[in-house]
């Protein structure tokens, strides 16, 4: 009897290839078994054994049964979603995967935004972070608009490791939020040091309420370049008191990639067209420059008639001997 070798080698890959699919479909049984299981131990330990062998096939068991599962199902699940997207492989999947025709997971996700369960919430803004898919952008920013603090103030922090552009969503949020959700904001834009978004900051240094106020003045210098200096020094030169120092601190920033002494030129440039009670408001940036010329220029004030300029004068000198 003669063997044909290339028809027995297709023979043996597909007993192999039923055998592996016979084998992931028990793994997958046994996975969704212990997701329906109340032994928490248990379902630990299969989700965790799924990182190994977890496919399409897997995510789409899994996304089927997380909306009916418990609370602490959904949680553990959402958990080991996170993880799954620490790896970029997985992560692609996780975007791309439809659970059923034309119902794609990140939809089942989505929907879980708005679970009875605060604790499912957070597990699920957490995967939708850690898969940062673009197109959960406007669901993820929404929340920011909630009437649940707790859950405002969390999807801002969680926001901050959303791999993509947000900037631009959270800063059109901004206005339309309660104040919770606007300092949220503001803290977000200011920590991925949104600088092309700054308006949404810069409006909110206008804003009537005190604690977004002083939180839009604290974040400007995050989000402040060079353009932004001549609005900055308008600012400053008519500022309340209590605001002074962090308009300060973004005028420093706003010129910091410039040498010490283009920093000190361009400010002195400023203070040639400002009013003489006003000047010693440019003290501290001055000082910051630490170059003869501006620490020339801090000294003169102690000579100067006004007794403000005077006293700011010698304040900044003592700061930097």
């Amino acid at each position: 009897m003669i063997i044909n070798p290339q028809k027995a080698m297709r023979e043996i890959l597909l007993v192999i290839c039923i055998l592996c699919t016979v084998q992931i479909d028990a793994q997958n049984r046994q996975l969704l078994n212990a997701i329906k299981s109340k032994n928490r131990e248990y379902r630990l330990n299969e989700l965790n054994a799924a990182s190994s062998y977890a496919d399409v096939q897997t995510y789409q068991s899994i996304y089927k049964i997380l909306p009916k599962s418990t609370s602490e199902a959904k949680i553990d699940i959402l958990n080991w979603i996170s993880n799954e997207a620490k790896d970029s492989e997985k992560k692609e999947i996780l975007r791309e995967f439809e659970v059923r025709f034309e119902v794609p997971g990140r939809q089942v996700l989505v929907k879980l935004l708005e679970d009875k369960d605060i604790e499912v919430r957070k597990a699920t803004v957490k995967s939708l972070v850690h898969i940062s898919d673009s197109r959960t952008i406007s669901a993820l920013v929404n929340l920011l608009l909630s009437s649940d603090q707790e859950m405002v103030v969390f999807t801002g922090q969680a926001l901050v490791y959303f791999t993509g552009g947000i900037e631009e969503s959270v800063a059109k949020a901004i206005p339309k939020a309660g104040d919770i959700g606007k300092i949220a904001g503001i803290e977000l834009l200011a920590t991925r040091k949104a600088k092309a978004n700054n308006n949404a900051i810069f409006n909110e240094t206008r804003s009537l309420s005190e604690k977004v106020k002083t939180t839009a003045y604290k974040a400007l210098k995050d989000v402040v370049g060079e353009n932004d200096f001549v609005r900055l020094c308008g600012m400053l030169e008519i500022a309340e008191k209590e605001v002074v120092s962090p308009l300060q601190e973004a005028i420093i920033t706003a010129i910091s990639s410039q040498s010490a002494d283009e920093q000190t030129n361009t400010i002195i440039r400023r203070m040639r067209q400002t009013d003489e009670e006003k000047k010693h408001l440019y003290y501290i940036p001055l000082a910051k420059t630490g170059t003869e010329q501006a620490i020339k220029i801090i000294k003169e004030g102690m000579n100067s008639r006004n007794q403000e300029t005077r006293k700011e004068a010698e304040i900044v000198l003592s700061s930097i001997q």
